[in-house]
């Protein structure tokens, strides 16, 4: 949180992993630091029942807080947020078309997280975040951890989303360490990352940046 500053609007915190004590101790601690216009994501990755999630959840009456992922399926997520009343994102549990537009429909979840490589594609995850945009559904876009190609190509979708509806993006070639740069993400001011400007997605490809071919066939 000192690292970030207040610049950052959107905070992340995985829970989860540990007793519940502790997932409820760390998501006060968080919320006791952060500014009244910042957001946190308490992110179970799936890993709660229902009545676990219930149980946490009743203890915190935030508006700051979105409570991502509480348990593994959709249905019981909705269960969640049906009993609850909180702001619930689904995320992993959305993995094809089906059931992301059946979540957008049903209005029940907070928000939806739209992951391209989990729906199928590019095209698939626009389809959903196109959907999400006409039912005014809040939504954040990313991914697991990969290179400067995938990266670019969620930001394109990213920066397609009106701003009040996308919650977050982030920078999923981190942490890990490449050594290249293909200049698909290019920084800009206070940490922020963008899309390249122009077609495509940006990424600049040469034969030295490969190596040494192992095989050559022709055609």
């Amino acid at each position: 949180m000192d690292a970030a500053g207040a610049n950052r609007t959107v905070f992340q915190l995985k829970l989860g992993m540990a007793s519940l004590d502790h997932d409820i101790k760390q998501v006060a601690t968080l919320l006791k630091i952060m500014t009244a216009g910042q957001v946190l994501q308490a992110d179970a990755n799936g890993g709660w029942t229902v009545d676990q999630a219930c149980r946490i959840m009743a203890h915190f009456d935030d508006h700051r807080l979105i409570w991502e992922e509480p348990c593994a399926t959709y249905q019981d997520n909705v269960r969640v947020a049906e009993q609850t009343q909180k702001k619930v994102m689904v995320d992993q549990c959305i993995g094809d078309l089906g059931i992301a537009l059946r979540a957008i429909d049903e209005n029940v979840a907070h928000s939806i997280c739209i992951k391209s490589v989990h729906l199928g594609g590019l095209t698939t995850a626009r389809q959903v975040r196109d959907a999400a945009i006409a039912s005014k559904t809040p939504m954040r876009i990313d991914g697991p951890w990969c290179g400067d190609i995938a990266s670019a190509a969620i930001l394109h979708l990213a920066v397609g989303t009106p701003e009040d509806l996308l919650i977050a993006g982030c920078d999923l070639r981190e942490p890990l360490t490449l050594p290249l740069d293909l200049k698909g993400v290019p920084h800009i001011s206070s940490g922020e990352i963008a899309p390249p400007h122009g077609e495509g997605i940006g990424i600049t490809l040469g034969d030295e940046e490969f190596g040494t071919p192992e095989k050559t066939i022709l055609f």
